[in-house]
């Protein structure tokens, strides 16, 4: 008798172990898989990405709304082309609006060729006087042709809508962060 409870709470164990360690798997497996396009991507990919960001950012913070303006493409049959004249005047009145006191790159999103995301929080005006700094969004596709990035609108108008969905950006913010934290400790 005693040897059947032996076998039956070795075979239980087993089984459990088997049914823990096939939980394992297959919280590994639900992970975001990335696109082969993410996964050709470099850290100097990064790099650059954040470069030109940053570039286009201090432009309109130096109020250089020409320059800002003539950096920004526009997606059209999966392919940037440069913003005409009424489209690069529409954006230099909405850069205008949002005047840029500091930014910060809250992530970036590659994911396929031409649909990848970049969030920066712009400060319009510091906290003061108890009231809370005035802040706002942008998103932007920074787009990869020939070997150089181009930084396309992402607008609604023309059918533009950010990757990440609402839901998510949070835990997008916190795996980027976590990501320079690993890439600044190399």
């Amino acid at each position: 008798m005693s040897k059947k409870i032996l076998l039956f709470s070795g075979l239980l164990c087993f089984f459990f172990a088997m049914l823990l360690g096939g939980c394992k798997d297959k919280k590994a497996d639900n992970g975001p898989k990335k696109t082969v396009f993410e996964q050709s991507l470099t850290n100097q990919d990064s790099l650059e990405v954040a470069q030109l960001v940053s570039t286009f950012f201090e432009s309109v913070k130096g109020q250089k709304y020409d320059d800002a303006a003539a950096m920004l493409y526009r997606v059209e049959d999966g392919v940037p082309r440069p913003l005409d004249n009424k489209e690069m005047e529409k954006e230099k009145v909405v850069l205008r609006t949002f005047p840029v006191v500091l930014y910060n790159i809250d992530y970036m999103k590659f994911d396929e060729k031409n649909t990848n995301e970049v969030k920066v929080t712009i400060t319009m005006r510091e906290a003061q006087d108890g009231q809370p700094a005035l802040t706002t969004v942008f998103y932007l596709n920074p787009v990869k042709v020939m070997n150089t990035w181009k930084l396309c609108v992402i607008d609604s108008g023309h059918n533009d809508f950010p990757i990440i969905k609402g839901s998510q950006r949070d835990s997008m913010k916190d795996e980027y962060d976590k990501e320079m934290r690993e890439k600044e400790s190399k």
